[in-house]
């Protein structure tokens, strides 16, 4: 296939899915806008303990709150799911590809999320930027395992 068929395939493509385009083009515009508000929204708003505290079981809670913290998780990994593939998509469209996807996998309950946490948070210069965005929204830095993590 040469240059000339290349662009003809292309201009035909583009004609042919011009709306698909188009909702590519905006939505890419919107995840590039929305994204770097939403991760730091998450992380001030997530508990200082996430990355220490055990889970409680569902049983332990009383029947009404077991049904709306299961909503709230169906909620919270459907948000997930939704920005972790968006941000899979953002990875070759314009737009915040890694943080939507850090984003997504913050909220999903996906398996060795606690882990990879630990590890993007716990890095160099992300760890003081992270709790430093923390205190200026007047919430606690996060605890991290192997510190002593005191409960007041």
């Amino acid at each position: 296939m040469n240059i000339t068929e290349l662009y003809t395939s292309l201009i035909h493509l583009a004609t042919e899915h011009a709306s698909l385009l188009k909702g590519l083009a905006f939505g890419s515009l919107g995840f590039f806008i929305l994204t770097p508000i939403a991760a730091p929204a998450v992380l001030v708003l997530m508990p200082a303990d996430i990355l220490v505290r055990k889970r409680r079981p569902l049983s332990s809670r009383p029947p009404l709150k077991r049904t709306v913290y299961i909503l709230w998780h169906i909620l919270k990994n459907l948000a997930g799911i939704v920005l972790i593939l968006l941000g899979f998509l953002l990875l070759f469209l314009p737009g915040q590809g890694l943080l939507t996807l850090l984003t997504g996998t913050m909220l999903a309950d996906v398996p060795g999320k606690r882990a990879m946490l630990r590890r993007i948070l716990g890095a160099g210069g992300i760890r003081p930027t992270v709790d430093k965005l923390r205190v200026r929204h007047g919430r606690k830095p996060l605890d991290y395992p192997g510190e002593n993590n005191f409960q007041n």
